[in-house]
């Protein structure tokens, strides 16, 4: 396994663990700190179809690129970009993404301008007013809560490839 691919996978498995790990362990607390051992009850069970290992060969599904993956309270998607993308708001769903591949500009927070919506808690729209932006290069791992505007803006010629665990973020 090549030592780039390697390292992609120790940082998303860790991730992971992170996310689902510390998601597990603060639904077993109370708000008053007291351990609820019923918690760990009330988390749902994977679909019944559901194989409990999935692997990616290579950082890509067996299905092809375009294939997303969903187990329920989160998926898995591959994203290439080979020009700029718009701006999107998920507000229901945080993304962690892995760069596997290539370089851009990552346009991030602010507010999407000229909004619509174009799915249940899914806006869209041409750019971001008054946000951030950062740099993204291979190996980066970037986080986004739910709600966070973001935009991708690629120099002409370059593409980024990116692994995506959309993680469905509870009902408040």
């Amino acid at each position: 396994m090549h030592p780039t691919v390697k390292h992609l996978l120790i940082w998303l498995v860790t991730i992971l663990v992170l996310l689902f790990g510390w998601r597990l362990v603060t639904s077993a607390i109370d708000r008053s700190g007291r351990h609820d051992a019923r918690a760990a009850e009330r988390v749902p069970p994977p679909p019944a179809n559901a194989d409990p290992v999935t692997i990616w060969p290579h950082g890509v599904s067996s299905l092809g690129i375009k294939h997303k993956d969903d187990f329920g309270d989160h998926a898995l998607s591959i994203t290439v970009h080979t020009e700029s993308g718009i701006a999107e708001v998920h507000e229901a769903t945080a993304d962690v993404m892995v760069v596997q591949s290539g370089d851009a500009t990552l346009i991030y927070g602010g507010e999407v301008v000229d909004p619509k919506r174009t799915a249940p808690h899914e806006v869209r729209g041409p750019s971001i007013r008054n946000g951030a932006s950062v740099a993204v290069t291979t190996g980066d791992v970037i986080h986004f809560a739910a709600g966070v505007p973001h935009q991708w803006i690629l120099a002409p010629g370059h593409q980024i490839t990116y692994l995506v665990v959309h993680v469905e973020q509870p009902a408040r």
